[in-house]
Parts: C-alpha cells; sequence; structure tokens
C-alpha cells in the first residue's frame, strides 16, 4: 500500500548472480542418472519483510526441451503434508504461505522414472526450479 493507503503494484525480480546458484541435489555437469534414481533437497524460506506471502515453485528447462528424458523425470515439492508436482506453471494455490518473521521448510524431490528406456541413453536435461513469492493474507 502506497503512504496514502492505495494498492500499488510493486514487482521485484531479484535475480541471483550465476556465481552464487548452486546444484541443490549435489550433481556436477558430468554426472550420470539411471532410471530409478532419485534426489531430495530440503530448503527454507524466511519472510523477514512486513507482510506475509504466498510461494511458488516454476520449473524452467535449460537444456533438453525436447529431450525424450522430460518425459521421464518428476519433479514433486512437499511441504507439511503437501505434495505437488512441479511444472512449468504453478498452479494459484500457493505451496505455503509465509508469516512475518517466520519460515517453511519444503522438500524438492527430482525422480527418474523406473521406465526410461534406452532412448533416454546420453541424454542430457538442465533446469532450474524458481521460486515465485506474492503477498498474502496473513495465516
Amino acid at each position: 500500500l502506497t503512504d496514502e493507503g492505495f494498492i500499488e503494484e510493486v514487482t521485484d525480480l531479484t535475480e541471483v548472480p550465476d556465481s552464487q546458484l548452486t546444484n541443490v541435489f549435489g550433481l556436477s555437469d558430468t554426472d550420470k542418472v539411471a532410471p530409478g534414481c532419485s534426489y531430495a533437497a530440503t530448503m527454507k524460506i524466511s519472510n523477514n519483510g512486513n507482510v506475509a506471502f504466498g510461494y511458488y515453485i516454476k520449473l524452467e528447462v535449460t537444456e533438453g526441451a525436447n529431450s525424450p528424458m522430460m518425459d521421464k523425470i518428476v519433479v514433486t515439492v512437499t511441504q507439511g503434508n503437501k505434495t505437488i508436482t512441479v511444472g512449468s506453471d504453478f498452479s494459484s494455490n500457493p505451496i505455503g504461505v509465509v508469516a512475518i518473521g517466520a519460515s517453511e521448510e519444503f522438500t524438492v524431490s527430482v525422480s527418474f522414472k523406473t521406465e526410461a528406456g534406452n532412448d533416454t541413453a546420453d541424454q542430457k536435461v538442465g533446469f532450474d526450479l524458481t521460486v515465485y513469492a506474492e503477498q498474502a493474507l496473513a495465516k
């Protein structure tokens, strides 16, 4: 809200420099995965601001979008007893809502389906998981 109490749209798309990006699953560019492999990382999101926010996670493919592997990978996010499959779009419902001064943990899991065939051999897929937040009613 503005000082006068009117709603003001604010867009803050703060990007993290490439030098600060990390592979949260501990994989290098040369690691190979096989059908049935899965990786998980638990992350924490904190609210040091002055409004509550809901957060969403979006999968953004950076390499190999047309690879047969894209149909063999499943990305899920679990927060509490809620699990969602992450795709290129996010639903209108946030994964969670973080109150002012609070934090939440969530787990991102990536699984390589066991029924993946030989068409995925020597294929490479790269993706980013981006966390988006928007103001929400405090919980």
